[in-house]
C-alpha cells in the first residue's frame, strides 16, 4: 500500500494535523486542554450524528465560557472545486451522452 502522508505516521502525528486544519479552517487557537474535549466530543461512533457535524456549523463552549461556532469542512473551497470539475466534465459528459439527456446535468450548465 502506498503512503500518500509520510509525516502521519500514528495517531499523535494524526491529531497534530488535524488541529492544524482545524484552527486555520476556523480561524482559532484552542489550548490543549479545549483541543483535548473537542476531539473527545467529536469522536463518535454515531455515523448520522458525525454526518451531521460535517454538513454543518457546530458549537464548542471554550475554557473562558465563550461560545465558538466551527465548521470540519471548508464547504465555499469544496464548491468552488466542484464547479470547476463539473466545467471540465459537461462537454465531455455531453459528447459521450451523443444528444441524450442527462438527467441533473443543466445545474451545471451556464
Amino acid at each position: 500500500m502506498q503512503e500518500d502522508r509520510p509525516d502521519i505516521r500514528d495517531r499523535a502525528s494524526l491529531e497534530a494535523n488535524f488541529r492544524q486544519k482545524f484552527e486555520a479552517l476556523n480561524r482559532v487557537r484552542l489550548t490543549n486542554g479545549e483541543f483535548a474535549r473537542l476531539l473527545d466530543d467529536l469522536v463518535s461512533p454515531d455515523v448520522f450524528k458525525n454526518s451531521i457535524r460535517l454538513r454543518g456549523k457546530n458549537d464548542f463552549t471554550r475554557d473562558d465560557g465563550t461560545p465558538l461556532s466551527y465548521t470540519l469542512v471548508n464547504w465555499k473551497a469544496r464548491r468552488v472545486a466542484e464547479l470547476a470539475l463539473m466545467d471540465d466534465l459537461v462537454p465531455l459528459l455531453k459528447q459521450r451522452a451523443a444528444g441524450r439527456e442527462i438527467s441533473g446535468l443543466n445545474a451545471y450548465e451556464s
